[in-house]
């Protein structure tokens, strides 16, 4: 009964993220919508976990922790920085043992991070994911690896595939929240990747 509510709390969530808020002022609605999208869609996915526990990486003050809680998932978040009732730990040096988890969450991280920490922490979170288990990952996107001028790191479909190369996608997902003039916007879905600035992923770790 609890994961069947998430399932439809997570998709009513993304809904309402990907612009039915529109009436609100901008600068107010885009940090909520984006971030209100992307876990939105975690929770309208957690029924796909075999199990209930779930590593929140680079949680920061995410209320998902405590949302998945509500239903049944234990939830552990992490961050780099001391936030109260989050775990400080080094992501590229997890300290749990192999094969801990259903399922990990990577929430607008690898964007912020090089490449080569980029691999350390996804080397970790295949370590650390049992066999059948979950990532849900999602950052910057562009389909021509453009950078737009906001200090990140931008994926394209290949640069994102080879830092999974050791997962299976078994979901992918678009969605726009910056316009043809670089102003932030209602996040919305989006089919055609050349459209997108943000993806979503779902991936499998695959046997090494």
């Amino acid at each position: 009964m609890g994961r069947f509510f998430y399932l439809i709390i997570g998709r009513l969530i993304e809904k309402l993220s990907f612009g039915y808020l529109s009436v609100t002022p901008t600068f107010l609605r885009q940090p909520v919508n984006q971030r209100a999208t992307e876990y939105g869609w975690v929770l309208s996915n957690l029924w796909r976990i075999d199990g209930t526990k779930i590593l929140d990486i680079g949680a920061g003050n995410s209320p998902f922790a405590l949302a998945a809680r509500r239903s049944g998932y234990e939830v552990i978040p992490i961050d780099k920085r001391r936030i109260p009732s989050v775990i400080q730990a080094d992501a590229t040096n997890l300290p749990w043992p192999k094969e801990s988890f259903e399922g990990v969450t990577l929430i607008s991280v690898i964007e912020h991070t090089d490449s080569h920490t980029n691999k350390q922490i996804i080397d970790e979170i295949w370590r650390v994911l049992k066999p059948e288990g979950i990532l849900f990952l999602t950052t910057e996107f562009s389909w021509d690896g453009e950078r737009k001028g906001n200090g990140v790191r931008i994926f394209t479909m290949d640069s994102l595939k080879a830092l999974l190369k050791d997962f299976l996608l078994i979901q992918v997902k678009f969605f726009a929240s910056i316009d043809k003039s670089g102003n932030r916007i209602s996040a919305k879905p989006v089919e055609i990747p050349k459209d997108a600035d943000g993806i979503m992923v779902l991936a499998k770790p695959r046997k090494r």
